[in-house]
């Protein structure tokens, strides 16, 4: 049973969290994510997080589920919660907003891909914090990404969330399993690209597609493969449609690298140009969030605290590895795995 106070503060922190009222939300998620006191409440935030996901997938409800994944991330920074014992509930609302095949009703206009890119790093994010715990937590989650480029009806928008999944990683993922995948995904792109009535969103989704591939394979290349860059060489590991691409990136990176190692005071980072317009969108820190048909979603990053605080609970928690089910849940009608 909660206290009064305990009811008041999860009815006014939720209401705020997807509300339409910017400062609120902010001030809403300060709380989560510094509150001392949420232990006796958190698994009812869980719930709400996961059903949330559930009924706002079949609503095609991009704004909330936006809110829901900076609930999640706010619960995952808060020093003092315990959330391990809760990620079969977080797991599937994560990768359901990664991979799921619609999250707006103009998904070919609205941003999707920023929830898309912003959940991956959510679970990369909860795979390096909970791994050491929770034995092959992160073959499972590799093993749901990975799935999802052996079926050809899955559409390309999930071919393009179970890559930024696996970018997000880490170099070790991306040399492992990804170099692997460049190649059979060009043979799609190619293949999608030949077709007559290709729609709208899957020209969108193969930019985007282009778009991490340049972002993060020829930087991961560079770290892990030495010179001299062989054309052939990489048509032959990548393909014919991404292995002239990736040589020519790589090729870049090296000469900037030579080029700012006898300039020692400019900073030069890599700039795919070649997919400049169509790099996937990140939802960082302090940067405004993507538009959709719901209100600003606003700042990621609160910057107050808010809402009526909680004092902290005397309540003990104890380690506890999940051993259920990681993969989207299957009510998520919008996600097919």
């Amino acid at each position: 049973m909660f206290t009064k106070e305990q009811q008041i503060y999860y009815k006014e922190i939720t209401e705020a969290c997807v509300g339409s009222e910017e400062q609120k939300r902010t001030e809403a998620i300060a709380s989560l994510t510094t509150e001392t006191g949420l232990h006796q409440i958190l698994p009812r935030l869980v719930l709400f997080i996961s059903e949330g996901v559930k009924i706002n997938l079949m609503q095609y409800n991009l704004a909330i589920l936006i809110y829901l994944m900076r609930m999640t991330s706010a619960l995952l920074e808060n020093k003092s919660l315990y959330c391990e014992k809760y990620l079969h509930q977080l797991f599937p609302a994560i990768m359901s907003c990664i991979l799921a095949k619609q999250h707006c009703v103009r998904p070919d206009t609205e941003n999707h891909w920023a929830l898309r890119d912003y959940a991956a790093s959510r679970c990369a994010q909860m795979v390096k914090m909970f791994s050491a715990n929770i034995h092959g937590l992160r073959n499972r989650i590799v093993r749901i990404f990975l799935s999802t480029f052996r079926s050809e009806r899955l559409p390309l928008v999930t071919h393009y969330g179970a890559l930024v999944g696996l970018c997000e990683m880490g170099q070790e993922t991306i040399e492992e399993l990804v170099f692997p995948i460049i190649r059979p995904l060009g043979d799609r792109v190619i293949k999608s690209l030949e077709n007559t009535s290709l729609s709208p969103i899957d020209k969108i989704t193969i930019d985007r597609i282009n778009g991490v591939i340049s972002k993060y394979i020829p930087i991961a290349y560079r770290t892990s493969r030495s010179s001299p860059d062989d054309l052939e060489h990489f048509k032959h590991e990548f393909g014919s449609f991404y292995g002239h691409r990736l040589h020519t990136h790589v090729i870049q990176l090296r000469q900037q690298s030579r080029s700012g190692s006898s300039q020692p005071t400019h900073n030069r980072q890599f700039s795919p140009s070649s997919a400049s317009n169509s790099r996937p969108s990140k939802i960082l820190s302090g940067q405004a969030s993507p538009s959709s048909h719901h209100q600003n979603p606003g700042s990621l990053t609160p910057s107050r605290s808010p809402v009526r605080p909680m004092n902290p609970s005397s309540s003990k928690h104890h380690s506890q590895s999940s051993t259920a089910s990681l993969t989207p849940a299957n009510s998520h009608e919008n996600v097919i795995l």
